[in-house]
């Protein structure tokens, strides 16, 4: 089924129940692999290769994305997939 996340309503709900449901604004890479589905090695050869959400690193060398990063991604995941003639139903 196709999803439909362009208004900002619905990016602030869905900003919203991420946060909710890990309480905070910036995922660990477990967290972020969860919300993701992918694995974390999967996360780690995006960072690698400069593709993937936007992260930052904290002075210890952590990763954490930030969960707007994580939604604009998907968002431009769903939009190259749908203007490469992928339908999701």
């Amino acid at each position: 089924m196709k999803s439909d996340i362009k208004n900002i309503s619905d990016r602030e709900i869905l900003f919203n129940s991420i946060v909710t449901q890990y309480g905070t604004h910036n995922l660990n890479k477990s967290q972020a692999s969860r919300v993701l589905n992918r694995s974390i090695p999967s996360l780690d050869r995006d960072r690698a290769n400069s593709k993937g959400p936007a992260y930052k690193k904290d002075k210890s060398g952590n990763v954490y994305y930030p969960v707007i990063s994580i939604i604009d991604w998907l968002l431009k995941v769903e939009h190259t997939y749908e203007s490469q003639g992928f339908n999701y139903e």
